[in-house]
């Protein structure tokens, strides 16, 4: 919840037929969509290192009037397209006036979503810890996003809260909100180090265009889950070695009839780093996949077979 006196909300309601004095598209365009992926661990018996990635939607669908005041109505959905989704989840109205965009969820609970305005140094409170509620604005720099430069506004991290295990990574785009969704600031994501737990925007559109992209996704979409029914395909078998690894890694694999299979390696964020097909013949195939070019870390290779269907992810740590 932002630092701001109710007061200021009351006079921005008075006052709020004041227009956005700048070009900007506003927070609240009718048109804005915000493509949001959420990693985290979703393993079975099978599969038990398993990272699931999904996609969630948010945008826009009509107006509602409170207290004589026009506010754009929230929702969010899974489905790949938020336009002709049948499942769309009202999450609760938006409204920009000026600098601030104002949010009221489905129990008509009002707050600030985001203040514009804010200087570097200023604070505000976000719902972490008791211990230390507050971050600050670190710095604010621009970018260039079509025809005009929106203020990019980073924040502090909270002082070793919940952990020092743990990252908040706040960065706001003016009149986009967060880079980890647009409701972000009333409820934080945390991202732990030991286990990925991400969210972050993949892209946002107006009139279905993407305006601002997330150069760690190749796509919009992202939905990396286990099947239903063929969790692992038990004709194929696979061993990687060695693990740690500098770097060189050595993927053996062996199956019943000639095919192919794709390898993919994902970071804790679930960025797609390395892909590579290889053809299998019926028997024993070992690859050698170089990696080395990878920061020391914890990754996740990905195996699935010619139909998509996953065969195998296991966790390596890279070493330098």
């Amino acid at each position: 919840m932002l630092n701001f006196k109710y007061k200021i909300l009351i006079a921005l309601f008075v006052f709020g037929s004041i227009g956005i004095s700048q070009t900007l598209i506003p927070f609240d365009d009718s048109s804005a969509i915000w493509n949001v992926a959420t990693t985290h661990p979703n393993g079975n018996m099978q599969n038990p290192n398993f990272v699931q990635t999904n996609t969630k939607i948010y945008g826009f669908k009509g107006d509602t009037t409170i207290n004589s005041a026009l506010w754009r109505r929230l929702f969010c959905t899974n489905d790949t397209n938020f336009n002709t989704s049948i499942h769309l989840r009202r999450v609760g109205y938006i409204r920009q006036v000026s600098k601030w965009v104002l949010f009221i969820d489905t129990l008509s609970n009002l707050d600030t979503l985001y203040n514009f305005n804010l200087h570097v140094g200023d604070s505000i409170k976000y719902n972490i810890c008791v211990q230390h509620p507050y971050i600050f604005v670190s710095s604010i720099d621009s970018l260039h996003i079509g025809s005009n430069y929106y203020k990019r506004f980073s924040f502090s991290e909270p002082l070793n809260c919940p952990n020092s295990f743990s990252y908040l990574k706040e960065v706001w785009i003016e009149n986009i909100g967060s880079l980890h969704n647009p409701l972000n600031s009333l409820n934080p994501h945390i991202t732990s180090e030991e286990y990925p737990d991400t969210m972050n925007l993949t892209c946002y559109k107006q009139t279905d265009t993407v305006v601002w992209h997330n150069s760690n996704y190749n796509d919009c979409v992202v939905n990396i889950v286990l099947s239903l029914g063929k969790t692992i395909n038990e004709k194929i078998k696979i061993t990687l070695y060695p693990n740690p690894s500098s770097g060189i890694l050595y993927a053996n694999i062996e199956v019943q009839n000639a095919g192919a299979v794709l390898l993919q390696v994902q970071d804790m964020n679930g960025r797609l780093l390395y892909q590579q097909n290889y053809g299998t013949n019926a028997g024993s195939n070992t690859y050698k996949i170089d990696i080395s070019s990878l920061d020391a870390g914890i990754y996740f290779v990905s195996l699935s077979d010619a139909d998509g269907a996953p065969i195998k992810q296991d966790k390596i740590v890279l070493y330098k």
